[in-house]
């Protein structure tokens, strides 16, 4: 889909979960929500969705692979933690 889209495009470090594959390399496909290994996933359903940084902390049977992952170094996904700080008292 991206090459029929974009004549150039650079699309690595994402975790694409329960995706069937076929995505640029450099990309992952965990299985499920649960194999990301978030804090709280909640079935996303108002969890917290920060990335487990050890085992046996909160609800984590694991630390996420995806931790300082992406391609800046920071952890995979949404910078919850700065999104909150921007939108604290925001209604």
């Amino acid at each position: 889909m991206l090459k029929s889209c974009f004549a150039s495009f650079n699309f690595t470090h994402n975790a694409l979960v329960e995706s069937a594959g076929g995505w640029p390399d450099g990309n992952a496909n965990p299985r499920d929500a649960s194999a990301v290994h978030m804090l709280d996933f909640r079935q996303g359903k108002g969890g917290d969705y920060r990335l487990c940084g050890e085992k046996n902390v909160g609800n984590c049977k694991a630390a996420s692979t995806f931790r300082k992952a992406a391609s800046d170094g920071k952890d995979l996904g949404a910078d919850f933690d700065a999104i909150k700080a921007a939108t604290d008292g925001v209604e």
